[in-house]
């Protein structure tokens, strides 16, 4: 009989925070960067089992920053939209071309934009190593194993429509075709082994987008000074101010605070409202003014700081 794929999940998020308690095996810590659609859902989410392979397709409408760890004693090669534009992901920019490839107990960091959308196939580990001895390879260490790679455009086409019908409803797509589709991802991946990624040249935008992430992601929490962010990527403050809101709809001030926006709001969510008050964890995360603060959460987040606070009384 063939298999044709075990459901395990099939929803749609209005808040990241559910998304990432909903989502099995993966350990995430995601934060929303930008406003989410005027009305409906800001992610959705489909993961499935095909054998021995795990499947998850994920959309955000909203700029995400993304960090966690991936499942455990797996590889998990990602598959990216035609449509998306730029992806920092661990410290590179990467495109729609690029595979990105997971590898167990690494921690990855990522900021996506509105327009993030993905396939990913979790394949055990096992089987990579059975792969590889197939086909003679010898299988460097693995922090030596490329986690970004460009395979031939025919194999990124072919999985994408394959992966594409999967996360359909009433789907007809088997465990052959995934098992297929898994093993073409891991030869060209196995073919990357020796070789150095050759890489177009970065455009002046991009270079500073880059840099800028890192710097931001290097100092959590902190609303680093826009002068002083450029001086460190080494661009000036309008190709940094241009990249920034190109990407994500809205200058490096302005993303700054938006990650510390939602740190406060993860903290808010876990504190007891009996032992602590907002302005305690206001003031324990930089936030200067109670009335701005006030005003820039509930623009975001679509209620008051202490709304957020008393849910926890509420239930």
């Amino acid at each position: 009989m063939i298999g044709r794929g075990q459901l395990l999940l099939r929803a749609s998020f209005d808040d990241i925070e559910h998304l990432c308690n909903a989502v099995s095996a993966w350990n995430l810590d995601f934060k929303p960067l930008s406003d989410g659609p005027a009305q409906g859902d800001v992610a959705d989410l489909v993961q499935m089992r095909f054998g021995e392979i795990d499947f998850s397709y994920a959309r955000f409408r909203a700029a995400v920053d993304q960090t966690g760890e991936p499942p455990a004693g797996r590889y998990s090669f990602t598959i990216l939209s035609a449509r998306i534009r730029y992806l920092w992901w661990c410290g590179r920019d990467v495109g729609p071309d690029d595979v990105l490839v997971f590898r167990s107990g690494a921690e990855f960091a990522s900021v996506s934009g509105a327009d993030f959308e993905s396939h990913i196939l979790s394949v055990p580990e096992d089987r990579i190593r059975a792969v590889a001895e197939r086909e003679g390879i010898i299988l460097p260490v693995p922090h030596r194993r490329p986690e970004v790679f460009r395979p031939p455009g025919s194999i990124v086409a072919a999985a994408r429509a394959t992966l594409g019908a999967a996360e359909a409803r009433n789907s007809a797509v088997t465990d052959v075709e995934i098992e297929e589709v898994a093993e073409r991802l891991i030869l060209a991946w196995l073919a990357q082994f020796g070789l150095s990624c050759g890489r177009v040249a970065d455009t002046r935008k991009k270079r500073a987008l880059t840099r800028g992430l890192e710097l931001v992601h290097a100092s959590p929490g902190q609303q680093i000074p826009v002068d002083r962010l450029c001086a460190a990527a080494g661009t000036s403050r309008r190709t940094l101010e241009s990249a920034f809101l190109d990407q994500y709809g809205f200058g490096p001030a302005a993303f700054m605070k938006r990650r510390r926006l939602a740190d406060a709001r993860r903290v808010l969510q876990a504190a007891d409202p009996r032992l602590v008050r907002v302005s305690d964890i206001m003031e324990d995360l930089g936030f200067a003014h109670v009335g701005q603060f006030a005003a820039d959460y509930r623009r975001v987040f679509g209620e008051l700081p202490s709304e957020t606070l008393g849910a926890i009384s509420r239930t």
